[in-house]
């Protein structure tokens, strides 16, 4: 794919009502321009998915067809060339999120049950006024998602902290206890990603009310890892619904899996 693209790509996802926004797919491009695959028949992208590589594991999402000609292997061959890509790269894991409808896709390509993610859509709201948290270093917040992630997410994180730097939000100075990023676009947040230390319970709070008082009253959306226990409690204290499901998936060997358990909301579906 290549940023003309873009348009697109937006319209085929909008078949499904994903949401996708063209910053999603720039930041795709960006993370592994290589990763970003179309299906072309007679001059016409019916289909796409894309693929990034994080070194050892990597990551396949935005599976799909156009309509008119879905049951024709496509998606398969798209899926199937994601896979040749990522081990050309060294990929010893690779992981996916599937809607639950179509897992048994994935299934029949060797991908195997991991856990459940849960969609949580809600709105976001000041809540008086509070001290900021302070800053920690980036580099202190990159060791500390890989820790959690399961490895180097150094590139993405670096992207979103220029994409959004007043809503890329760190706590804990040099003993980084969590962060939060908000990626506002076209009305609304959506919080991707969000990760906090498992064991501190105010800190995820402390992240929310901290983005609230910057981005104000909003409509926020996050997808949430169903090992990360806090993340529903978190759900309902700030009022959020729940939505969809989906399930996370691998193949190969099952390492790198880094600790779900910190994890309040993912980077998207996408790219893990």
């Amino acid at each position: 794919m290549s940023q003309a693209d873009i348009p697109t790509a937006i319209a085929l996802t909008d078949l499904e009502d994903w949401g996708c926004t063209p910053g999603i797919f720039r930041r795709l491009m960006y993370l592994d321009p290589g990763g970003c695959l179309k299906a072309v028949l007679d001059g016409e992208m019916m289909g796409l998915t894309t693929a990034t590589s994080y070194g050892d594991v990597g990551w396949i999402g935005n599976v799909i067809v156009h309509t008119r000609h879905r049951g024709k292997g496509i998606g398969v061959q798209l899926v199937e060339s994601a896979i040749e890509y990522l081990e050309g790269t060294g990929a010893e894991t690779m992981r996916l999120n599937s809607y639950i409808h179509v897992t048994s896709l994935y299934g029949a390509l060797g991908f195997k049950r991991e856990f459940e993610n849960v969609r949580y859509n809600g709105v976001i709201k000041p809540s008086g006024d509070m001290a900021p948290p302070s800053p920690s270093r980036f580099g202190d917040v990159v060791s500390f998602d890989e820790r959690y992630f399961g490895c180097s997410r150094r590139r993405l994180l670096w992207r979103l902290r220029r994409e959004f730097p007043r809503t890329f939000i760190s706590t804990g100075n040099g003993d980084v206890k969590g962060y939060i990023v908000g990626q506002v676009e076209e009305g609304s947040c959506e919080i991707a990603p969000w990760v906090v230390d498992h064991r501190s319970k105010e800190c995820a709070r402390e992240l929310w009310r901290a983005l609230a008082a910057i981005v104000g009253e909003t409509r926020v959306a996050l997808t949430a890892p169903v090992p990360c226990e806090q993340a529903s409690s978190i759900a309902r204290w700030a009022g959020l619904r729940k939505g969809f499901r989906t399930l996370r998936m691998y193949r190969g060997r099952r390492a790198h899996g880094g600790r779900p358990a910190g994890t309040i909301a993912l980077g998207g579906l996408e790219k893990g």
